[in-house]
């Protein structure tokens, strides 16, 4: 590879961000940057001022490129796409812009992509809030979690538990872009959530190595009530654009692609009963959401009865990395 290439491009989206919330993420992957990696950092739909006020924060800094977008869509699907554009990395790390990576994640991952030519590597992921504690999310998979990792087989049951657990979070990975171009993964910019879920199954079908390295904490997910889910959860939210159309899409790229969605399925019907609980949608709503679910009761009982004769055991282990 060219020792000028850029291999590594860490993409965030923001929206009128908390400037102080950002300083932290920004002193964290400025702190990480390596000579070869860049950071496209995409300020959509925000107020006059904001693209000045982060290059301010930021400095002057070469490897890190400050795009600025409009346009009618109200989610971070559109600057993600736009930073995927216009990323120029071999591999590219999707980072939010209140979030906070591990910069031995990084490291380790790119070293071990470019050894064992994963298409995917994948961590766990760290939670934290106002509290500052940490907790873990797992990565429920039948596997040690050794700092070591492995090579994930493509078993329907595995791949499908990617879509749970800390293998739903779009920072626990690394990507590598020819992945994204090579099957047109882009981010579906028509849905107002859960983008990301659509997202990760269209990566896991057509991902032919993924490497896991469930020891590891990829990066920090800090919540708080600024979030995109926490202000809808305030709204009376259309069940059928928000919730029920992204599920859909992502039970038909698994089942298209030999993946198991039970799993995520009941993951969704436990969201729904949470959104049931604590959003302001109306009761008709909140049944049109329940009833959405429940028609894949089908496929979610698959789950619980008892699977194909087992694999070989170096299958269910994997290759280890």
């Amino acid at each position: 590879m060219d020792s000028h290439a850029t291999l590594l491009s860490i993409i965030t989206p923001t929206k009128d961000t908390d400037l102080v919330r950002f300083a932290v993420t920004a002193a964290a992957v400025l702190e990480a940057m390596q000579s070869d990696w860049e950071w496209l950092i995409v300020v959509h739909n925000s107020a006059p001022g904001t693209v000045e006020q982060i290059r301010q924060l930021i400095g002057d800094r070469s490897e890190v490129q400050i795009i600025e977008k409009h346009d009618s869509v109200h989610s971070p699907s559109s600057p993600r796409n736009v930073g995927l554009l216009q990323a120029k990395g071999k591999y590219v790390y999707l980072l939010d812009d209140d979030d906070l990576p591990n910069r031995e994640f990084l490291d380790s991952a790119l070293k071990r992509m470019e050894r064992d030519a994963c298409d995917l590597l994948i961590g766990s992921a760290g939670q934290t809030s106002s509290s500052d504690l940490l907790a873990v999310m797992p990565m429920d998979l039948d596997f040690p979690e050794t700092e070591d990792g492995f090579i994930l087989p493509r078993d329907p049951e595995q791949l499908g538990k990617l879509l749970v657990g800390a293998g739903a979070f779009l920072s626990s990975r690394v990507i590598r872009r020819s992945l994204l171009t090579e099957n047109s993964i882009f981010f579906d910019e028509d849905l107002p959530l859960m983008e990301d879920h659509v997202f990760n199954a269209r990566c896991y079908a057509h991902a032919t190595r993924i490497c896991v390295t469930p020891g590891i904490i990829a990066y920090t997910y800090v919540q708080h009530d600024g979030s995109l889910l926490q202000r809808v959860s305030r709204e009376n939210a259309d069940p059928e654009k928000t919730f029920l159309e992204p599920i859909r899409r992502v039970v038909r790229t698994s089942l298209d692609n030999g993946i198991s969605p039970g799993a995520y399925l009941w993951l969704m019907m436990s969201f729904a009963i949470w959104v049931c609980r604590n959003s302001a949608m109306s009761m008709e709503n909140k049944r049109r959401l329940m009833s959405g679910v429940q028609v894949y009761l089908p496929l979610m009982k698959q789950e619980e009865n008892p699977k194909r004769e087992k694999t070989s055991q170096n299958s269910r282990k994997g290759d280890r990395i």
